[in-house]
């Protein structure tokens, strides 16, 4: 009877595991800078979770993971409790964390390309496994905008990519635009060499002023008349951006800088209709000939 019993168990438990493991979904996240400003941006952040990560509010002090990842782009890892990784996994749940990084450009950043007239830059992509879609229905993004003190792109609100059911929302495209850039309030606004904005040719990112302010709506970036971005002897090929100047206005209708692309790439999975009646049948099968064994 025992042997019949656990013989019993171990097919059902097969059964509901292939149940779950149908449901994995396997999601790629596809980011290209769309090349219509000079701006760069460090790897992107982004993570599945439950819906309770919001890392972003208007009006609110910046958690320190936060500051972290607009000061200086550094997003992890999950075992400091410092960077929003670690945020994310205290707030989120189990979660799924995904960055992206950039295929080219000076450094692991997307560039905004190289070369007068070029249209559209750095492109970079990342496969995710979602074990649970049911645990990891939500969409978070995050990444320092370069160069610059504090400004940073993300999403206000969690984007919901599976349904209650499990079932996958998409195909996904987000649009970055200036409705996703804000200014962290952590460190005074200062793109000159002695004002410790990250990426600027000479400048040291921890000589900043510290502004105590509240995370908001960024409006735009001025470079005034200019700052220097390739250092001496760096590749002649970034020239065409090795000075930025002027205002850089977020609030402009055309402007935008990422496209985020979430699809679908699961392999097509065992039916499960077919195979769970196959495991039922060999349940029966136990079943009759347990009787039959009493007779």
């Amino acid at each position: 009877m025992h042997r019949f019993l656990t013989t019993t168990l171990l097919a059902a438990t097969s059964l509901a595991a292939f149940s779950a493991a149908a449901n994995a979904t396997t999601l790629q996240i596809s980011v290209t800078h769309n090349g219509t400003t000079p701006l760069f941006i460090t790897p992107l952040y982004t993570a599945f979770h439950n819906g309770d990560f919001d890392p972003v509010t208007i009006g609110e002090t910046a958690s320190v993971g936060l500051e972290d990842l607009a000061e200086t782009g550094r997003f992890g890892p999950a075992s400091d409790p410092d960077t929003i990784a670690a945020q994310r996994a205290r707030e989120g749940g189990g979660g799924v964390p995904a960055p992206v990084f950039g295929n080219a450009g000076p450094g692991p950043v997307f560039s905004p390309g190289i070369g007068p007239g070029q249209v559209g830059g750095d492109a970079g992509s990342t496969i995710v496994e979602i074990a649970d879609p049911l645990d990891d229905r939500f969409f978070t993004f995050l990444a320092m905008i370069l160069p610059s003190n504090d400004t940073f792109i993300a999403n206000l609100d969690p984007i919901e990519i599976f349904g209650l059911d499990g079932s996958f929302l998409g195909p996904k495209t987000i649009v970055v635009g200036g409705d996703n850039i804000f200014d962290a309030g952590t460190e005074t606004n200062d793109l000159s060499v002695d004002g410790g904005a990250a990426f600027v040719q000479g400048a040291d990112i921890s000589a900043g002023g510290v502004e105590g302010g509240t995370v908001q709506q960024a409006l735009g970036l001025d470079f005034g008349g200019g700052i220097d971005l390739a250092p001496p002897g760096s590749d002649p090929s970034l020239a065409p951006l090795a000075t930025l100047s002027g205002f850089f206005d977020f609030t402009a209708s055309d402007f935008n800088l990422l496209t985020i692309e979430i699809t679908d790439v699961t392999p097509a999975p065992v039916p499960v209709p077919a195979s769970g009646l196959l495991l039922l049948a060999g349940i029966g099968g136990l079943v009759t000939a347990r009787r039959r064994s009493r007779v």
